[in-house]
């Protein structure tokens, strides 16, 4: 059932914008009553966010491509990078919403789990070694788990408070970067911005000492 919704909520986005959503639009489009709706969302930013995760399909899509043929831990990281920002300033409002949007209830907390158990078809089986990170609606727990991976398997002796460090400094960057896409003044082709974002993020990581491994 609440896939109807999903998809009616992804098709107003896509025909009419975000702006357009309501919860009456939305269960009329889907072919049910508000009621119904009620069942599965607590309310219309909860449906909004659910749905946008929808989203990240082109993403986690695209992320084996990204993967494949690269040895070193740390390009798969930085090509896990690469990846979500050339789909993120694609879509710059969306990857706001799903990633630093201020949501302070256990609907959203638990959005990326409920809806990965409805469209578990989403999370192929080349990519499982990252389900942790995926499934995680934090982007700095994400940006950490995803750090933390690649320093493992090339035995660093890296401390958790280190990894923190350079992975908020590099959502950081993601995030203002992410910021200037949405404005026409600081827009960038997303090209020219996924260099530019990679090239700060590598500064980072020299910064604390892991450029010999870069």
């Amino acid at each position: 059932m609440m896939m109807y919704f999903v998809d009616a909520t992804i098709d107003i986005i896509d025909s009419e914008g975000i702006g357009a959503l309501s919860i009456r639009k939305v269960a009329e489009r889907a072919g049910y009553n508000s009621a119904t709706l009620y069942h599965y969302f607590a309310n219309l930013r909860h449906l909004t966010f659910f749905s946008c995760i929808r989203y990240l399909r082109e993403y986690v899509e695209d992320l084996p491509n990204y993967l494949k043929e690269v040895s070193s831990p740390l390009d798969k990281y930085f090509k896990i990078w690469e990846c979500l920002c050339k789909h993120a300033y694609n879509r710059p409002e969306i990857y706001e919403l799903l990633f630093f949007e201020d949501l302070e209830d256990e609907n959203f907390d638990t959005s990326f789990q409920s809806y990965y158990q409805v469209f578990s078809e989403e999370l192929t089986a080349d990519i499982q070694e990252y389900y942790d990170m995926l499934l995680e609606h934090d982007i700095y727990i994400r940006e950490f788990l995803a750090l933390k991976k690649s320093c493992a398997k090339m035995n660093l002796s890296v401390t958790d408070q280190v990894l923190t460090q350079i992975s908020e400094m590099n959502v950081l960057i993601f995030r203002g970067m992410l910021s200037n896409m949405k404005s026409k003044e600081g827009k960038l082709p997303v090209g020219d911005a996924v260099k530019r974002t990679l090239l700060y993020m590598n500064h980072t990581c020299i910064s604390f000492g892991l450029n010999s491994v870069i």
